[in-house]
C-alpha cells in the first residue's frame, strides 16, 4: 500500500505499519502462472444486445453445488431459473445433480401452467457439469 507522504506524523504511521516485515529483495522473473492469474477480464455490458419481449421467451438457468457443509435437509445442490423478461427468478434445493431434469420438467409445467404461455428457449450456464 502506498500511502503519500505529507506530514511527518503520516510518514512516520507509514514507517511503521512496515516494522518487523522481512525486506524482501525485488523479483526479475516473471511468473508464468502469476501473469494468466492476473489476465484481464471484459466488463459485463450493462445492456443486453437482446433482451425478451414477453413472459418465458428466454429462461436463463444455472447449477451450483455441491456445496459444502450440506444443508439440514440433505441439499447439495441449488438450481435457478430466470426469466429474462421481468427477471423472476425461481431456485430449487436438491440432494443430487441428476434431480436436475426432474426439476425443469416440474418447473415447466408450473410456469406454463401459471402464464398460459409456453418456454420459448432455455440457456443452462453449466450445461458442461450435468451428467
Amino acid at each position: 500500500m502506498v500511502l503519500p507522504v505529507t506530514t511527518c506524523a503520516t510518514w512516520y504511521t507509514c514507517q511503521s505499519l512496515n516494522s518487523g516485515l522481512p525486506h524482501l529483495p525485488l523479483l526479475t522473473e516473471i511468473c508464468t502462472d502469476c501473469i494468466k492469474g492476473k489476465q484481464y477480464c471484459d466488463r459485463i455490458p450493462k445492456q443486453s444486445n437482446w433482451r425478451a419481449t414477453q413472459k418465458l421467451e428466454f429462461i436463463h438457468a444455472d447449477i451450483c453445488g455441491p456445496i459444502t457443509p450440506i444443508s439440514n435437509s440433505n441439499k447439495r445442490y441449488i438450481l435457478l431459473f430466470i426469466d429474462d423478461y421481468n427477471r423472476k427468478a425461481w431456485v430449487y434445493f436438491l440432494v443430487e445433480k441428476s434431480e436436475t431434469l426432474h426439476s425443469f420438467k416440474c418447473f415447466k409445467i408450473m410456469v406454463e401452467k401459471e402464464a398460459e404461455i409456453s418456454i420459448q428457449m432455455n440457456s443452462m450456464n453449466s450445461a458442461k457439469s450435468i451428467g
